[in-house]
């Protein structure tokens, strides 16, 4: 009893929780999004394929979260076999510009990571102008000058690694 139903649920339990704060620290970004979202395999095989976050938060309106063959998907192949004798129906999939969309990846640079953090940073000194007054203005001022002028370099950054960007063969 203890093994069998304690143990077992207190470590889904652990493995499921902890899928919004390790999968945020850890792992790998496919896709760019605007906050700081990760996959991780070990995660994904321990929680049946939850640990595929970053693509979860890239494309919500899917029942899968491991979008390719090698990406584990335990809770995706269940509602497959559960179709199979009715019990489930309509299992949306990611579509094509989903899928095609991380292919975009040498040199590319991650600017939403980037805005979020330069979001906290400027939430941060609106917060401080209360308590600062005229100091406030001044760091204000040089916040948005290096704002500006490092998502300028970014983007193009960005925009030169996608012109320069190989196209992938069909599959």
């Amino acid at each position: 009893m203890f093994v069998g139903f304690f143990l077992s649920t207190v470590i889904n339990y652990h493995c499921t929780y902890c899928i919004n704060s390790l999968t945020h620290l850890f792992g790998r970004r496919r896709y760019v999004t605007e906050d700081t979202s990760r996959n991780s395999f070990i995660l994904a095989v321990l929680t049946f394929g939850e640990g595929w976050h970053n693509n979860h938060h890239y494309y919500q309106s899917t029942a899968n979260q491991g979008f390719f063959w090698w990406e584990l998907d335990i809770s995706y192949y269940i509602l497959v076999v559960m179709s199979w004798f009715g019990l489930t129906s309509d299992l949306r999939k990611p579509p094509k510009h989903v899928m095609d969309a991380h292919r975009i990846r040498d040199g590319y640079v991650d600017i939403g990571m980037f805005k979020a953090n330069w979001a906290r940073a400027i939430a941060y000194l609106n917060n401080a102008k209360q308590k600062t007054g005229a100091v406030y203005d001044e760091r204000k001022r040089a916040l948005d000058e290096l704002v500006e002028s490092t998502t300028e370099a970014a983007q193009r950054i960005a925009d030169m690694s996608v012109s320069n960007a190989k196209p992938q063969d069909a599959e």
